[in-house]
């Protein structure tokens, strides 16, 4: 019967330690959700500023070359 208890004990430890351990993953795992939620919101509003920045020099790139032809 000692068997049967020291089966028991053991068995009921491990799933106590599966539990927790599937919830510090999933703890963890939501933070991480969070952070890269964050991090691809911040990389596509870095993303918009360079493209308006890129559209914004190309137009006075045009407008510069556009008035040295113009002075041929």
């Amino acid at each position: 019967m000692g068997h049967v208890m020291k089966d028991f004990v053991a068995g009921t430890f491990l799933v106590a330690a599966g539990l927790m351990a599937g919830a510090a993953v999933l703890i963890v795992f939501f933070i991480l959700g969070l952070l890269f939620h964050v991090l691809a919101f911040v990389a596509s509003g870095l993303f918009f500023l360079v493209l308006v920045a890129s559209a914004v020099w190309f137009v006075g790139f045009a407008y510069r070359k556009a008035k040295e032809i113009k002075k041929r």
